[in-house]
């Protein structure tokens, strides 16, 4: 009879969650408690975890996903176990509890991050307006990108993507600091708080082709930093632009790279330029597959040399767990409003081209 009992409360608890889940979906729906949400909630929020577990140099999401993990394993097991010896009640009531710890971290995803992706902000906090463009203006956006980064590659060097490397506390140091200069422009883009840091997990980031995430339950920025390191500046201004609210990967991209493109360090602006570069021939080329190709050939060398620096360093990486990790971030993409998926990066082109003023 006590089991039972355990099994009811569960019931009870589950049913909670699921009405608590809908009354804000449909509290969603509501301007004035999306702005509460958006402007007040998440950035107290998010403001609280960055001030108390920035100070801590490990990775605290990365631990606690790590403890996830192991603990659903133990779980897992235990139910099998119950499951082997026809313990079927004790199987209902492990299942139900599973259900309702998964409902609950749902909904603290949702409260302390995922509300976000409903969120245009770029539209609604810079004035941008994005929309369709032409071949046209997709090939002088290209051209005007080209000229940035073979205007800034040579002051580089010829062994940069090689040799580059940039200890963590400077880099992110720089990232701030970068976020300082273009919030002289754009006040909304103001970073407080600093929580950035080496993902314990990077290694293994490199076989799903990850720079970098954010954790939604700490607040912390995660980066790869086992990538080369030419890619690090842009990729740590994209993650720091999610801890500002930008959840849309298209967002982030055009953030990281006002913040990294109003740096004062050279190796930041053309980290932003290449990155927007590689997107807008990549755009292109799904249109016009040899106006792209000719254009990328008027690239610098060194250019050229860091996109072949990149591919040789994950050709090790590439495989099956490659195809699936992307394949399940598409999902996740798409099941939070990006309707692209994974294709929501190239979107950034758009923002791009608002922003220069090219149609």
């Amino acid at each position: 009879m006590e089991l039972k009992a355990k099994i009811n409360r569960q019931l009870y608890n589950i049913a909670s969650l699921i009405v608590v889940l809908l009354l804000l979906k449909w509290a969603f729906e509501s301007a004035a408690f999306s702005r509460l949400y958006f402007h007040r909630w998440y950035p107290w929020v998010s403001a609280i975890f960055r001030s108390a577990l920035g100070i801590v140099k490990l990775s605290v999401g990365d631990v606690i996903y790590s403890v996830w993990v192991v603990t659903a394993f133990i779980f897992l097991l235990k139910v099998c176990y119950k499951a082997i010896t026809l313990q079927w009640q004790q199987v209902c009531y492990a299942l139900l509890k599973g259900v309702r710890a998964l409902l609950g971290l749902y909904l603290a995803f949702l409260l302390l991050w995922g509300y976000n992706y409903q969120h245009d902000a770029v539209e609604e906090n810079l004035g941008i307006k994005s929309g369709e463009y032409s071949d046209t203006a997709l090939q002088t956006l290209a051209d005007t990108l080209l000229r940035e980064v073979n205007e800034l590659r040579p002051a580089l060097g010829d062994t940069f993507a090689l040799r580059f490397t940039m200890p963590n506390d400077s880099l992110f140091a720089a990232a701030r600091a970068a976020y300082s200069r273009v919030a002289d422009s754009v006040p909304v883009l103001r970073y407080r708080h600093p929580s950035v840091k080496g993902s314990l997990f990077a290694h293994w980031m490199n076989y799903m082709n990850v720079g970098g995430y954010l954790n939604p339950f700490t607040g912390e920025a995660q980066v790869n930093t086992t990538v080369p390191g030419f890619l690090l500046p842009f990729n740590v201004c994209h993650e720091m632009a999610h801890q500002l609210g930008y959840a849309r990967e298209e967002e982030a991209n055009f953030i990281g790279f006002l913040a990294a493109s109003h740096s004062a360090d050279l190796r930041f602006r053309y980290g932003a330029h290449y990155e927007m570069l590689l997107y807008t021939i990549g755009q292109l080329g799904h249109r016009n597959d040899t106006l792209a190709k000719t254009l990328w050939q008027q690239a610098y060398a060194g250019v050229r040399n860091d996109y072949r620096a990149v591919i040789k360093f994950y050709k090790p990486y590439h495989g099956a767990a490659d195809a699936y990790a992307t394949l399940l971030y598409d999902r996740y993409l798409k099941a939070n409003n990006q309707e692209a998926g994974i294709e929501s990066y190239n979107e950034v082109v758009a923002w791009l081209l608002a922003y220069y003023k090219i149609r």
